[in-house]
């Protein structure tokens, strides 16, 4: 039997009128309600029948009342892949004040709902004009007489899970967008909290609840989870009740502003300022977050230990300088015993005040620190043990796996909660977190994941492979954003081996450990972008200077930038021009006259290639700005006459060469 001979022939059975009508397009009376004039129209589509009452009714109605599914409505029957057809896996039963039941919703799997209420002998799958209630109004109704808060939620799986808490909870039957204003009613007199769902559709929900029960002049809040899509994803996370983010305080009043609202004007004049303080000077502030970003084995685990010593110390130019103070930390990637003590004591930290911070479930097994759930314990643990500076290693460790890293939103429910227990504590929150590989020049924007992360911290530090060094294991630590204060110099670092020898090893272990230390090597005049920008490719960028430098050493005259460019036409010219800004500011070539390069030795410059320039002549700006009459003459002299003993170009002159000096003095 088709799909449309089976719909037809069901509603032939139920309202004991034929359809009217041929091939694919048939007219039929509708039978969810009293239809005199066949307003339900029967169409064969493309692999299913559409039914459309033109007086409103809905499908769902109309399918109960001639007992057939949506899946009946398909040619082929749609079945679940093991062939059977979808299960019920809870039953919601809605009653009304004096207990007697009214309707259920059954819930099936996939998820899909139906309603159905009792005729005597069975169930009838079409909910008529049967009285709507609001879902345990018996036990709501005690509630609000006991001055209870009663909390809304979108739907029964949600209301279930707060009331086997303990906590009286509702929802209208339906789900999101079919709250009834009669509904308010029943909550009359109640201190209300209505619990969105973190999506569109239920945001909208939510707030038409809320505006509804502002109507009926009842006092109600709004209110989000911390965790999650809804309240049950929350609790499964681990939060509580107390946990939720109240979006709101009393919210009795209108949707409209009263007419005795008023606007305040606070003269700037008469707020005080209050200066940041900090825990490491001028870039990691107290009572904010901090992220440390950078690819792996760069070294920002040791740069974090290595401030965490300094601050058990006392020794960290910032609030705590000369005040010894305690570090928390929490670390899921690395050993505690083979990779985070020996670093510790490679920093030189005072071990006892140095806590491991994890959870421990009520069985007693260690668990993961879980934000923001675990924050009211923590700010707990802080302020027992003098904590004031939390370094999470990495960030995206305590992150609940229910939220989506990527997306802005379920990012700030967790980050913006850690954000006020920083406020509300005074601890310094430092989060180590990785970069992709996405190839960029703002180090902001490599940070993984949501540009939330940056966003909410208030200092972002940066670590980055060193693309000038003459060696692979030098780095930079620099400083793209902050907000509290100017953004402080780059500093050059280099990490270094440190032998541990243990005390007591075992037979099975070796007699030391080795780990890594931090050695500082000054500040350095780029910025993080400057050299983000010189490195595409770290060490082609080294091949690349040396090819350049090689060249101009044969040449042996000045060379204009355009010449340089023709000789080097596998090199785009932005980049060739970076190479040689870096390379004159590095000392390795001078302009003795504008846009044109060559030998610091070419033009009497004191420095031969290799060498490093004093700090007189680094601040010396002669070298990078056109030269008097005498110095254009001598680098004239230059050009038309080669040092003796420079090779003949390798690579023959482009057509503009031979004119290229041919000029004015300036």
């Amino acid at each position: 039997m088709t799909a449309l001979a089976r719909v037809l022939d069901a509603l032939a059975t139920t309202t004991g009128t034929t359809a009217r009508g041929s091939g694919r397009q048939h007219m039929a009376r509708c039978p969810a309600h009293e239809d005199n004039t066949a307003s339900l129209s029967v169409t064969d589509g493309t692999d299913r029948v559409l039914l459309k009452c033109h007086a409103g009714c809905d499908n769902t109605d109309i399918l109960a009342a001639i007992k057939l599914t949506y899946a009946d409505l398909f040619n082929e029957r749609r079945t679940h892949n093991n062939g059977t057809r979808s299960a019920v896996t809870a039953e919601y039963r809605y009653l009304d004040e004096a207990g007697t039941l009214l309707y259920v919703v059954e819930r099936h799997q996939p998820k899909t709902f139906r309603q159905k209420r009792p005729d005597g002998a069975g169930w009838i799958y079409k909910m008529g004009n049967v009285r709507r209630v609001l879902y345990r109004l018996p036990e709501l109704l005690a509630a609000v007489k006991d001055g209870r808060i009663v909390y809304v939620v979108e739907g029964e799986k949600d209301a279930d899970r707060l009331t086997a808490l303990g906590l009286p909870a509702t929802c209208n039957v339906g789900g999101a967008g079919k709250w009834r204003d009669e509904y308010a009613h029943s909550l009359a007199g109640a201190d209300v909290v209505v619990i969105t769902d973190m999506d569109t559709t239920g945001r909208a929900h939510a707030d038409a609840v809320v505006a509804s029960l502002r109507k009926a002049g009842i006092q109600v809040r709004l209110a989000e989870p911390c965790i999650g899509k809804d309240i049950t994803d929350h609790l499964d996370a681990g939060g509580g009740i107390d946990d939720i983010v109240l979006l709101g305080n009393d919210t009795t009043q209108d949707a409209d502003p009263p007419a005795n609202r008023r606007l305040e004007a606070t003269p700037a004049s008469t707020m005080r300022m209050r200066a940041p303080t900090w825990l490491a000077d001028k870039r990691i502030p107290t009572s904010a977050i901090t992220l440390l970003g950078g690819r792996e084995g760069i070294g920002k685990s040791t740069i974090s230990y290595d401030l965490a010593a300094r601050i058990t110390r006392g020794d960290q130019p910032g609030r705590y300088l000369g005040h010894p103070r305690a570090v928390g930390v929490v670390a899921s990637e690395d050993s505690w015993e083979s990779v985070i003590l020996p670093r510790l004591v490679a920093a030189k930290a005072d071990l006892t005040r140095v806590f491991r911070v994890d959870a421990r479930t009520e069985e007693g097994a260690l668990d993961a620190i879980s934000v923001p759930a675990d924050l009211d314990r923590l700010a707990t643990l802080c302020d027992d043990k003098g904590i004031v500076l939390v370094v999470l290693d990495p960030l995206m460790s305590v992150i609940h796996a229910s939220l989506d890293t990527h997306k802005d939103r379920e990012v700030r429910q967790a980050l913006d909660p850690l954000a006020r227990f920083a406020t509300v504590t005074g601890v310094a929150v430092l989060g180590l977190i990785h970069v992709n590989k996405t190839a960029t020049t703002d180090a902001l924007n490599s940070i993984m994941a949501s540009r939330a992360f940056t966003a909410i911290a208030r200092s972002v530090l940066y670590c980055i492979l060193d693309p000038e060094a003459d060696r692979e294991d030098r780095y930079l630590f620099g400083h793209p954003k902050s907000s509290y204060s100017p953004r402080q110099p780059t500093v050059r670092y280099h990490l270094v081996e440190v032998t541990i020898e243990l005390a007591d090893p075992t037979e099975d272990e070796d007699a030391a450990i080795t780990t890594s230390a931090v050695v500082w090597d000054g500040d350095d005049d780029r910025s993080i972008r400057d050299a983000m920008e010189s490195s595409p490719t770290d060490r082609a960028d080294s091949e690349t200077t040396i090819r350049i430098v090689d060249w101009l050493t044969e040449q042996g005259r000045p060379v204009a930038t355009k010449e340089i460019i023709w000789v080097f036409p596998d090199l785009n010219p932005d980049t060739l021009r970076k190479h040689l800004s870096r390379l004159v500011k590095r000392g390795k070539l001078v302009q003795p006259i504008y846009g044109h390069y060559t030998l610091p030795d070419e033009v009497g410059h004191p420095h031969s290639l290799g060498a490093s320039p004093d700090s007189s002549a680094s601040t010396d700006t002669s070298a990078s700005t056109p030269m008097g009459q005498k110095g254009f003459e001598a680098v004239e002299a230059l050009v038309q006459s080669p040092r003796e003993g420079a090779s003949t170009p390798q690579t023959p002159l482009p057509p503009w060469a031979a004119d290229a000096y041919d000029r004015e003095s300036p």
